[in-house]
């Protein structure tokens, strides 16, 4: 289905609460604009610097629905408001991209990972395109777009 205008703040109505896991791949949260923010430089619990300039920060981010939700306005004034969200019943594993599929090696994945709603949005503003993987989740969609929760 198709949802215009794709805003994230509107579309989060769309994502299943019954659903644990919510992954917003390559978020955009700091633009080409140099910003000093606090990043991770390693995994290790003390490989944080303060204070370091950055752009163009992007991540994948696995998140609860109520999370989105809270957050989802923020995450809208990412650099372009687009995203590829997915959203399944178990935590995917470390190393996967639902993006680094395409044709058939993405649609084994997706029912291989039990992906049960895409939404991909390009831009803030233009058509959302959202997947569901059977038709009773498709309706509920609808349901609770136009309920908006």
């Amino acid at each position: 289905m198709a949802v215009w205008p794709g805003h994230l703040s509107s579309l989060a109505a769309a994502l299943n609460p019954g659903l644990e896991f919510v992954i917003l791949e390559d978020h955009a949260a700091v633009g080409w604009d140099w910003r000093s923010v606090r990043v991770p430089v390693n995994e290790s619990e003390t490989g944080f610097v303060e204070d370091v300039a950055v752009r163009f920060v992007r991540m994948d981010l696995l998140m609860t629905p109520d999370q989105f939700r809270r957050h989802a306005l923020k995450l809208q004034s990412g650099s372009d408001g687009g995203a590829l969200i997915w959203q399944l019943s178990r935590k995917p594993p470390v190393n996967f991209r639902l993006s680094d599929k395409e044709g058939d090696a993405r649609a084994a994945a997706i029912r291989g990972l039990d992906i049960r709603l895409i939404i991909d949005l390009p831009h803030d503003g233009e058509v959302a395109v959202i997947s569901a993987a059977a038709e009773v989740e498709a309706r509920a969609v609808v349901t609770r777009l136009a309920a908006g929760t």
